[in-house]
């Protein structure tokens, strides 16, 4: 008996010296399909991504055909896999569900995060948007505790029970001086006062993000029958070291297995969270001459650490 096809894709990068193969899972209703990336000439190389429909019991003649074919198209006798790498290249059933729903309530998710973009609210400020989390997460059948740590605009939402006990949180404070159309120029946001506050990471994106995993997460759970807890904590004032010290030091996080944390960057990746060091809560205030120069820039979007130039 075999499973419903899913969609799954494979991108193979050729260089003068190596064959590289990766894989990733892609909604496409292609059967088969090779966009080949080549055309751009200063790049010796080429890239190409396989876009297919496979199911599990198909899966690694599927594979085999497609690189068949690729090894056809270039003359390229050495891409070979082993049994283990194909199995990697389709993704288990939960994680597929995970995906689906994401794909599913896209909209829905954007809506939101516009709806926190708009409130941008400041630091311990963060009223509304603290709300409509804990609307939302109670309608998804979380038990939401406000006012966690004795913070007005912070909380604790859980479902499930027993362990793992896996963690993320979202933050939503907005730094003043900020205030922002959606446009690629600086325009303050109209009948708002120039430094009024704006989210600038964005912290709008970095909340709903990190809710959307988390939502996921738990449709995977009801879906498939799986065990464990999930916490999601509302972290208002990051910008000034605000909650996530008084809920640490309350033993808010004690029971963690596991806490995964997500940041808006130009780039899809995942790491351990060992770059970070204590977290400090002090205000400086000072004045400078030429506050351009408070800082030197790293690369374009990274500004020498994650307070710089604040």
């Amino acid at each position: 008996m075999t499973s419903a096809p899913m969609s799954a894709s494979i991108m193979v990068h050729h260089g003068p010296n190596h064959t590289c193969v990766r894989s990733s899972t892609l909604m496409s209703s292609n059967i088969l399909s090779i966009i080949d990336s080549s055309e751009a000439s200063r790049y010796p190389s080429r890239t190409y991504l396989i876009l297919f429909r496979i199911d599990y019991a198909a899966k690694e003649d599927y594979l085999h055909r497609f690189l068949g074919i690729l090894r056809a198209k270039e003359k390229l006798k050495s891409i070979k896999l082993s049994e283990d790498r194909v199995n990697s290249m389709v993704l288990p059933r939960e994680k597929q569900t995970v995906l689906d729903w994401v794909d599913g309530n896209e909209k829905r998710l954007s809506d939101f995060h516009q709806l926190i973009w708009n409130y941008a609210e400041p630091a311990w400020r963060e009223y509304r948007s603290a709300k409509a989390y804990v609307e939302l997460l109670r309608k998804e059948g979380f038990n939401v505790v406000e006012g966690t740590g004795d913070m007005p605009t912070a909380f604790m939402a859980t479902y499930g029970s027993g362990k793992p006990v896996i963690a993320s949180y979202a933050e939503y404070d907005a730094v003043p001086g900020n205030s922002q159309k959606p446009l690629p120029y600086k325009a303050p946001r109209d009948g708002l006062h120039p430094w009024a506050a704006g989210h600038t990471d964005p912290h709008s994106a970095l909340g709903v993000s990190a809710l959307a995993g988390v939502l996921a997460a738990k449709e995977a759970m009801v879906e498939h029958g799986l065990k464990g807890t999930l916490k999601f904590f509302g972290e208002p004032a990051e910008k000034v070291c605000g909650s996530k010290p008084v809920h640490a030091a309350k033993g808010y996080f004690d029971d963690f297995d596991a806490s995964i944390c997500y940041h808006p960057s130009g780039y899809n990746t995942c790491n351990w969270e060992t770059h970070s060091g204590a977290y400090w809560s002090v205000v400086f205030t000072f004045e400078c001459v030429e506050p351009e120069k408070w800082f030197k820039p790293v690369h374009p979007g990274r500004i020498g650490g994650h307070a710089g130039g604040r």
